[in-house]
């Protein structure tokens, strides 16, 4: 009877190494998925100064102010489509949508309303990113120079 039972704990042993073994690896593969999301999650445009002239409390006068602000250094450059940039960068260099996004986004934020960007695919080789900006039951689309707003 005794050999049965060291046998049994053999098994049952090996069994629950077997499972930690297991559970520590997808525990290690989940991480390291995570680790590589955030390198791919970079923010485009850094070290944004926030335009106080365009702090109101209107969200329509907020998000056209931003619009206008913007318009002054617009610069569509696909060349720089990969870059992180700076703000005084973007202003100098130009960038793409998804940098505007981002300081639309970032500039947003820092006046007091809630805004993301939104990464949409156009075609198979084609992405496009715009900025949400809302406050209560108003939200605004904000795509490089257009602006639109929704109640």
């Amino acid at each position: 009877m005794e050999t049965k039972e060291r046998i049994l704990f053999v098994i049952v042993f090996g069994i629950l190494a077997f499972l930690c073994i297991v559970y520590i690896g997808i525990i290690d593969t989940q991480e390291k998925v995570k680790e590589e999301k955030a390198k791919e999650i970079k923010p485009f445009v850094t070290e944004i100064k926030i335009e106080s002239s365009c702090r109101v409390i209107n969200i329509y006068d907020a998000v056209y102010c931003l619009r206008y602000k913007l318009a002054e250094f617009y610069n569509y450059n696909l060349s720089n489509a990969n870059a992180q940039l700076t703000e005084e960068q973007l202003k100098k260099e130009g960038g793409v949508c998804w940098h505007y996004a981002e300081w639309y986004a970032t500039q947003a934020r820092g006046l007091g309303f809630y805004a993301t960007t939104i990464k949409m695919q156009v075609d198979e080789n084609t992405n496009h990113e715009i900025a949400l900006v809302s406050k209560g039951n108003v939200y605004c689309r904000l795509d490089q120079l257009d602006v639109e707003c929704y109640e």
